[in-house]
């Protein structure tokens, strides 16, 4: 029998397939695999209007779903879900970073951080950089910051992977000492001007329309990954 392969998400046709009746979930992926390309772990079928198992096989859910064309002629629908790759946890440590550059000349510096975008498919609620400093010379010296990725609705799973991001200063000061201004960029989207005085309050947060921003549109998909660019410049002159 013929099986037309179409994407979950888009209707279109991936491939097809001439299959088995007595073929089993895992051997239809292992062919999808050969002939259009998509790894066998980042497979998810749905056959008979339900989300199928590895171990089931073709005929027997034809039969069940009161098919009459079982291994006849007729072609057949499957829809294939395409799934981000499963990283190894090591794997996806290795992928994450983070780095500050900084030059005298401007007194411009520019944090760049990889972060792990597979918590935006969980049930966590924020995801947090490791703390960084930003050397601004002689107005006021190095300050530490952290970044923070917040779900725009309790956790990621429930906002879709949507949030908003927080730049958090660390560092004591006084009001008017840590006026900073600031850009963020996520994916190709740069966000800012912002200005902030981080010595009368330590949380930078973007303003209310930035409140969700469609993070797993910028997300790398083969690393699962999301890189957040911050460029910062001190306003104390």
């Amino acid at each position: 029998m013929e099986l037309h392969v179409m994407g979950a998400v888009n209707g279109e046709l991936v491939c097809t397939i001439v299959a088995q009746c007595n073929w089993t979930i895992r051997r239809l992926k292992v062919e999808i695999t050969n002939v259009q390309g998509t790894p066998v772990s980042c497979q998810s079928l749905i056959l008979a209007d339900r989300k199928v198992d590895d171990r089931e096989v073709l005929g027997d859910i034809f039969v069940a779903a009161g098919s009459s064309s079982v291994c006849g002629d007729v072609c057949n629908c499957v829809s294939l879900v395409q799934l981000p790759p499963v990283l190894k946890h090591a794997q996806a440590r290795a992928y994450q970073s983070l780095s500050v550059t900084s030059d005298a000349g401007t007194g411009i510096s520019v944090v760049q951080w990889t972060a792990d975008a597979r918590k935006l498919r969980s049930k966590s609620n924020q995801i947090v950089s490791p703390t960084f400093e930003v050397d601004f010379g002689h107005h006021f010296g190095g300050m530490e910051f952290k970044l923070m990725i917040c779900s725009s609705e309790g956790t990621f799973q429930k906002s879709s992977g949507c949030g908003r991001v927080h730049l958090k200063s660390t560092s004591t000061l006084l009001s008017g000492v840590g006026c900073i201004s600031f850009y963020i960029c996520i994916g190709r989207a740069e966000l800012g001007p912002f200005f902030h005085d981080f010595g009368a309050n330590s949380l930078a947060s973007l303003p209310q329309d930035l409140d969700a921003i469609e993070l797993m549109t910028a997300t790398k998909m083969e690393t699962m990954t999301l890189d957040v660019y911050v460029r910062m410049e001190c306003t104390n002159f």
